[in-house]
């Protein structure tokens, strides 16, 4: 039900408790928050228990509260996703936005009040051959729908300074929580993945929907026969995925890879599953101890995941079993990041290692005494990594700063503070690093940075709709 499993990305660091982590507690962006497994209803029900449970489910609403999602498109143009106010895109090369839209703008969702806010976007924009797709963060279904009503867009004609067109628009009863992930768009005909692309989604899916169309590329379960009060239970069940979709034990965060017809999907259930690309059924699964909430890499024969149980895993492509761990000095949100034989990972504490990617020895460890749930970013010789702040010092009163390492030893050799903390991983376009940050009162604050000359450095925040 939506009152047990909606839950938001609230803005003071806190302490939570994630589920399949053995009970490991971490350090979390505001607010108490407690993610919980999907809870099957169970008879006997009482009506006044529906009642409740209905009343609270119509009320719930999603709260915009989440950091922003930042993508490039590998050239001068930088894509952020900033909540109800939609996406923007920014030339870094003219330092200059070049259009902005809401992709909900333009319609209304079935049975909706018109009044209603938008549903924010916040997931990473997904970006290939000039096309965008991005789901959003959802918003309540009303009083008779329980759970949160969700799209997925594409964008087309997205690198001109004109308003993008909207492609296609899509949504699925098997979608009922909002989307945190990165989508990914594959097309490989020699292994029969056409241009497809695929969505883990907050209620534990991992979807497939043709990239051209929206099309969903699966089949509901077939329906059963059922007494009244099955009827009745269904009403809060969430919809099943039996046929041509998967399901994992909790949500999904991290973008999914795709090579040769594999999908390797991370998830906050503490596995990494490897699925069929073309019936997303599954190959493998390999479980790594402790929630997997930001995206795999995969170099070669070997998919390297991090977790909250404080580890940096490797794991055996074909299989998943386990080749070497790397154990950290407190859980790891961020995605390691590989360069050059070399895998670089960060824990939530600020603690930075570099371990060589084939066995996991320690090359170097570096402590930053920073918050941090951003990945590292690999450039030319140094190891960026954006932080979100001291964690000593309120949230409120905290500054966040971009962090320049010696790949080789591991040594700062640059720093430089941001107003707000960062929480998002920074992007590369062109010969800029750009970082993506807001906060209750600012709907989005760029910053970016020369790699040239990094005390070269500019701000973007776009006008607020009130002007």
């Amino acid at each position: 039900m939506v009152c047990l499993r909606v839950v938001g990305w609230l803005q003071n660091e806190s302490v939570v408790v994630i589920p399949y982590t053995q009970v490991d507690t971490i350090r979390y962006l505001s607010g108490v928050t407690l993610n919980k497994k999907y809870i099957p209803v169970r008879k006997p029900v009482i009506l006044l228990v529906i009642l409740v449970a209905l009343f609270l489910s119509a009320c719930s609403t999603v709260q915009n509260n989440n950091w922003p999602g930042i993508a490039s498109d590998g050239d001068s143009i930088v894509y952020a996703s900033f909540g109800e106010s939609g996406i923007l895109a920014y030339d870094v090369n003219d330092q200059e936005e070049l259009w902005s839209v809401n992709p909900n703008s333009s319609e209304i969702r079935s049975g909706s009040d018109e009044n209603r806010a938008s549903p924010p976007v916040y997931a990473s924009p997904s970006l290939k051959d000039g096309r965008l797709i991005v789901g959003d963060y959802g918003i309540s279904g009303g009083f008779f729908s329980p759970g949160v009503q969700v799209q997925v867009y594409s964008l087309k004609d997205i690198s001109s300074s004109d308003d993008p067109i909207e492609d296609w628009t899509t949504t699925s009863e098997l979608v009922q929580d909002r989307i945190i992930a990165q989508a990914l768009q594959v097309d490989d005909r020699e292994y029969n993945v056409d241009d497809r692309v695929f969505i883990g989604t907050n209620d534990n899916k991992v979807l497939a929907f043709d990239a051209t169309t929206g099309e969903p590329l699966w089949r509901d379960a077939p329906e059963t026969e059922q007494n009244f009060i099955d009827g009745i239970l269904d009403f809060f069940r969430r919809p099943p995925c039996e046929v041509g979709c998967f399901e994992a034990e909790h949500s999904i965060w991290g973008r999914m890879n795709y090579e040769t017809g594999t999908l390797y999907v991370p998830s906050l259930d503490t596995n990494v599953y490897a699925l069929d690309a073309t019936t997303l059924e599954e190959l493998w699964s390999s479980n790594v101890g402790g929630s997997v909430s930001d995206k795999l890499v995969i170099n070669d024969d070997t998919v390297y995941a991090s977790s909250f149980d404080r580890n940096l895993y490797a794991l055996d492509k074909d299989d998943g079993s386990i080749r070497w761990t790397v154990e950290a000095e407190a859980s790891i949100w961020g995605a390691p990041t590989y360069e050059d034989g070399v895998v670089y990972v960060v824990d939530i504490d600020g603690n930075v290692r570099a371990v060589t990617a084939d066995d996991g020895e320690v090359l170097w460890s570096t402590s930053l005494e920073q918050y941090v749930v951003a990945a590292p970013v690999v450039v030319d010789g140094t190891v960026f990594i954006a932080s979100g702040g001291d964690p000593e010092i309120d949230r409120n009163d905290r500054t966040g700063a971009l962090i320049a390492l010696d790949t080789e030893t591991g040594k700062e050799t640059w720093r430089e503070e941001t107003r707000l903390p960062v929480f998002a991983t920074p992007v590369v376009a062109s010969d800029i690093i750009a970082l993506a940050t807001n906060s209750q009162d600012i709907l989005l604050e760029m910053k970016f940075f020369d790699l040239e000359n990094l005390n070269t450095n500019w701000t973007y925040a776009p006008e607020s709709e009130g002007g």
